[in-house]
């Protein structure tokens, strides 16, 4: 039996009954969703038509992978966008389950007014759910507001829910995705998505078989878990079109160029990146730097440097699929679009040159931290093959220059990366070497928080003061390796945090763009309205050697040099200030936890 509304939004009021079941699209027995309830339930809007779906992490929405081609893959048709409430917010990518109908729908920019479902345990027959959407309705083609509807789960199967509606009805045409819940101690909990139905009592519908049927979820708890976890890193080629952002022929040295080529095999190094919640694009183990050298029509040329934190290495998500730096608010941008051309950073356009696809393929990124606290370690920092690995102190944070000697990339080919080489195991020590795709290379995450060797079934082991070996599995302290994963920088664009700090070059702006704050190569900290390029307020420092500020751990905001003398501060050492801001109405102030300003630019 196939439902009808198969990649046409359910919506949940009524299946009329067809000869074949198609994806559901709206309740045609349900009633109105008030304005302000179910905050959690999403219109998703395709080219041509749309679907409904559930928010299930900030920028997370789950819904039917009928409403998507097989040929999409994991990329979305251009435009299409989720609904919640009064936010819009584009889908970047998809994450499809190969065994049901179901995808997850990742989000350009999060969603901040509702708050994301959880996943429950499996319904039994018998069992009163309520499924919901925007689907059509009995009475309406294209209802204004989403339906909600009791149905009584009559029957399941592995990756099934079938369900009736007390009257006969079923889910119609733009229901499809929607979320399937049941209310447990005063909450709901998501147990399913709608996926078909003979949408009887839909309008327009005249046939008399009726049923719907649902997407189980409440197996895929620990997948949702995974997907949506902030934590998560991306690992993989990021495209423009059909070709691959690389590091041209692979070199490694600081300032090293970024191009865009053919596509080389899966897993080539000088096209595999990372993408962390950091911000950060890393391959190589080193960081895209927008504040490259001036091209010849006076755009930033994208460059590699060793990462170290900065907003001229971070990179958010925009409109179409852009890729914007905070730094200079411009958009990642592949030139003239053909296989050989640089990188730049030019004005946000929109067009092809500026839509990237992200890695689809998750990975982790961070420190492994093991026995004692303490973090495995390249010695020395080398980079080379056959370096090897101990464990040593961990270097905070993880976007700090010195600690990408730490920040382990766990891909999901089953190697363990560090500076996008393989932790091998085909000598006594561990060593790092060039990435070959031989079992050597690979490891198994076991429950014992061990990492078990492909080729000899033995676990990474690294006791204080030794090189890092395989020994006999048998879970002792220094087989444990908990993951640390790379933390988003807490502080923004728009300010800094305490222990950050503002380096020659860099900048943070007002939320409006209309101000910038910068520490100017030589040595002065300068607010500037971008509007005319006029400076508002600076430390008067130019000259003094002065190389970066810093708002310390005492709340003291200090202008340095590199020996560490202070050439200038707001002397509020001892005070609980803990962030400076860039505020859209051109003052700067020095904040404490409860919005108590300890300085500000008029002061």
């Amino acid at each position: 039996m196939t439902n009808r509304f198969a990649g046409a939004a359910l919506g949940l009021l009524v299946a009329a009954g067809l000869v074949a079941v198609v994806p559901a699209s709206a309740v045609s027995s349900g009633t109105t969703v008030p304005e302000g309830q179910l905050t959690h339930l999403a219109k998703v809007e395709l080219p041509g038509k749309a679907c409904s779906g559930a928010l299930v992490g900030p920028q997370w929405v789950v819904t039917a992978a009928g409403c998507f081609a097989p040929a999409d893959g994991a990329t979305p048709p251009p435009g299409t966008r989720v609904v919640l409430g009064a936010e819009t917010a584009e889908v970047a990518g998809l994450v499809r389950r190969e065994d049901r109908d179901v995808v997850l729908l990742e989000l350009a920019t999060p969603v901040t007014g509702a708050t994301p479902l959880g996943v429950g345990a499996a319904p039994e027959q018998g069992t009163a759910v309520k499924a919901a959407g925007f689907g059509r309705t009995a009475s309406e083609w294209v209802p204004l507001r989403p339906s909600v509807a009791p149905f009584t789960v009559t029957a399941t199967t592995a990756t099934t829910l079938a369900m009736t509606n007390a009257d006969g009805k079923d889910l119609c045409k733009g229901d499809a995705g929607g979320p399937v819940t049941r209310e447990v101690d005063g909450r709901l909990e998501l147990v399913g998505v709608n996926s078909t139905s003979w949408q009887h009592g839909c309008l327009g519908e005249t046939g008399t078989r009726q049923g719907s049927t649902a997407s189980r979820v409440d197996d895929l708890a620990g997948w949702i878990k995974d997907t949506v976890d902030p934590s998560r890193a991306r690992f993989g080629p990021v495209k423009v079109g059909n070709l691959c952002l690389e590091v041209a022929d692979g070199r490694t040295e600081e300032g090293a160029a970024v191009r865009i080529a053919d596509c080389a095999a899966p897993g080539t190094p000088r096209q595999s990146f990372t993408t962390g919640p950091e911000g950060t694009l890393r391959v190589l183990g080193k960081c895209l730097d927008a504040a490259g050298p001036v091209s010849s029509w006076g755009m930033k040329h994208v460059r590699l440097l060793t990462c170290d934190g900065s907003d001229q290495q971070k990179w958010q998500a925009g409109q179409n699929r852009s890729l914007v730096s905070p730094w200079n608010r411009f958009c990642l941008d592949g030139t003239a679009n053909t296989a050989g051309s640089g990188v730049t950073t030019n004005p946000c356009h929109g067009q092809a040159n500026q839509q990237w696809t992200a890695p689809a393929r998750f990975a982790r990124l961070g420190s492994l931290v093991g026995d004692g606290g303490l973090c495995l370690d390249v010695t020395g920092g080398n980079a080379a093959d056959g370096a090897l690995l101990r464990t040593a102190d961990c270097i905070t944070p993880a976007y700090a220059p010195t600690a990408a000697r730490q920040v382990v990339t766990s891909a999901p080919d089953g190697t363990l990366r560090v500076f996008d080489k393989c932790l091998d195991a085909g000598s006594t020590t561990v060593q790092l070497r060039t990435c070959d795709g031989t079992d050597r290379q690979k490891w198994t995450a076991r429950p014992d928080l061990g990492y078990a060797s492909a080729v000899n079934g033995r676990c990474l082991d690294a006791a204080r003061d030794r090189d890092a070996t395989t020994t006999e599995c048998a879970g002792g302290a220094t087989q444990r390796w908990t993951p640390r994963p790379v933390q988003p920088i807490k502080g923004g664009s728009d300010r800094l945090v305490r222990g950050e700090r503002l380096s020659a070059g860099q900048s943070k702006w007002s939320p409006d763009g209309r101000f910038r704050l910068t520490m100017q190569p030589d040595g002065n900290l300068v607010l500037y309205a971008q509007a005319d390029g006029a400076a508002l307020w600076s430390s008067v420092t130019w000259g003094s050697g002065a190389t970066h500020a810093i708002l310390q751990p005492d709340g003291n905001l200090v202008v340095y040099t590199a020996a560490g003398e202070a050439k200038w501060h707001t002397w509020t050492f001892g005070t609980a200030a803990e962030r400076f801001v860039v505020q859209s109405d051109s003052n700067i102030v020095l904040y404490g936890p409860d919005a108590t300003p300890y300085w500000h630019r008029w002061k």
